[in-house]
């Protein structure tokens, strides 16, 4: 920028204060949006692979029974509490018979939850030994308001 002060050229280079307070400003919105856009994105990277390891354990389970291992049922007993989680296991008929074992417990991650069950609930799906048949059921997890479900068909296809 020049300036004429009494026939003299003076030359100012810089900048203004507005021009400084505008440009921290126009970087502290995009930062913001840029936040909370990476947020829900991690939210949803979580869900979906949470969605993914249940689909892939409620398979095990079917192919277990499926196959007769042990002459057993094979399923999943899913849990909606203070934290949430999902026990898989082997039992000679349900998973309150004596005769249970439990293979695992998998706790969802983070900001990942049951909605169904529903809270203070708890849900079966437990796949037939021989025929790998269920009742048709599903499952519903959620985070930051995305839900995904795992749906299981009478006949023991899991999706």
């Amino acid at each position: 920028m020049s300036v004429r002060s009494n026939n003299l050229m003076i030359n100012s280079k810089g900048f203004t204060l507005l021009e400084i307070l505008l440009v921290v400003a126009l970087m502290a919105v995009l930062a913001g949006f840029s936040v909370a856009v990476y947020r829900n994105y991690g939210a949803s990277i979580q869900l979906d692979a949470t969605r993914k390891n249940i689909i892939y354990d409620l398979r095990q389970m079917q192919t277990r029974a499926a196959a007769g291992q042990g002459r057993l049922n094979w399923g999943a007993h899913f849990v909606n509490g203070a934290q949430d989680y999902y026990e898989l296991f082997s039992s000679p008929s349900n998973y309150a018979d004596g005769g249970k074992l439990t293979l695992s417990l998998v706790y969802l991650p983070g900001n990942v939850i049951f909605t169904r069950p529903a809270n203070s609930s708890n849900q079966d799906i437990i796949f037939a030994s021989i025929t790998g048949a269920t009742t048709a059921d599903y499952v519903t997890i959620s985070a930051d308001n995305n839900a995904k479900s795992v749906n299981v068909t009478a006949s023991g296809s899991v999706y």
